[in-house]
């Protein structure tokens, strides 16, 4: 059959990146559950229940910036970790992850996040009756 690649190829080129990828992300979601309620309720009990203000714009821009960059940076590293190890790339795989990465992260998500962001702080609280 022509096209038809054998098992070996799927398996090193598809099935165990998607899969390595599929477990670290998990990985990251649980230990940012674990951590990220224990910080949240830290933040809320030192804050007091009746301080309710959202945080200044500028807190908001250095969270946005900050995961941004974090996502990339890690999303660079799954990019090399396929170009070393698993994947049979030339070297123009890893220039275009660079800059579509780049402009996916920064040029996409931190302006739609800072509108989401700015968007949710203006809208009026709901109060509960």
């Amino acid at each position: 059959m022509m096209g038809v690649e054998p098992r070996g190829v799927l398996l090193r080129q598809d099935v165990i990146p998607l899969v390595s990828v599929a477990v670290a992300l998990a990985a990251l979601l649980a230990w940012w559950i674990r951590v990220g309620t224990a910080r949240h309720w830290a933040e809320t009990a030192a804050r007091g229940a009746g301080s309710a203000s959202p945080p200044r714009f500028e807190r908001l821009i250095r969270h946005v910036l900050t995961t941004a960059a974090g996502g990339y940076v890690a999303f660079l590293m799954i990019v090399g970790f396929y170009y070393l190890v698993l994947g049979g790339q030339t070297r123009s795989f890893l220039v275009d992850a660079l800059w579509g990465g780049a402009f996916l992260a920064f040029g996409v998500a931190v302006p739609v996040f800072l509108l989401a962001g700015t968007l949710g702080r203006s809208r009026p609280a709901n109060r509960r009756r």
